[in-house]
């Protein structure tokens, strides 16, 4: 998935701005249990495909995890913050009336991934979520389709779209964060010291 969304990233974002973000935002939903739909899954090829997926702390996968696997978080940051900046990029060479607010968010974005990066801690996501996503989307959609909203309504899309995004955050790093920890402990406390 990966190699799927850097080709989107780099040769569909300056063409179609709206289209290759949504394309990237969807496969990055789907892109942590790819591996367990590969048919080819016990192979060693499967490590090369998706070597993100690996679990150094032979950590057991926990029922409750949207993704198990403790090191995927971090290299899922780390494309999310190539994608936002090229995005961030596009905009900022195709310059449109809506570019400062983009850049307002993605500064804020970045505050997040920066302590995040630094600290670990999954709950900078939800303390920075990427509204930056909402309203690229929101923007980059209006302009592809020519299309002019009253103010009301376009803030109230955007509220609900910020309500969707903080929703999504908390689930995916906050909610996910405590069941690691969680998970861990239980298997920390079933290893034998000898």
């Amino acid at each position: 998935m990966i190699i799927f969304r850097l080709l989107g990233l780099f040769l569909f974002l300056f063409l179609y701005p709206f289209w290759a973000y949504l394309i990237n935002i969807l496969l990055d939903f789907t892109d942590c249990n790819v591996k367990n739909y590969l048919q080819f899954y016990k192979k060693k090829i499967a490590n090369i495909i998706d070597i993100t997926l690996k679990n150094p702390l032979n950590l057991p996968n926990h029922p409750k995890l949207i993704c198990p696997y403790p090191n995927y978080v971090y290299i899922d940051k780390v494309w999310d913050t190539a994608l936002i900046t090229v995005a961030m990029v596009v905009s900022l060479i195709y310059w449109k009336p809506f570019t400062p607010i983009l850049l307002i968010f993605y500064i804020y974005r970045m505050i997040g991934h920066v302590i995040y990066f630094k600290t670990g801690n999954r709950n900078a996501m939800v303390y920075f979520p990427s509204f930056f996503d909402v309203l690229y989307l929101i923007f980059y959609f209006l302009d592809y389709f020519h299309l002019q909203l009253n103010n009301v309504f376009l803030l109230v899309i955007i509220f609900m779209g910020f309500i969707g995004k903080l929703y999504i955050e908390y689930k995916l790093h906050y909610n996910q964060a405590k069941n690691h920890l969680k998970t861990a402990k239980n298997h920390l406390k079933t290893v034998k010291i000898t």
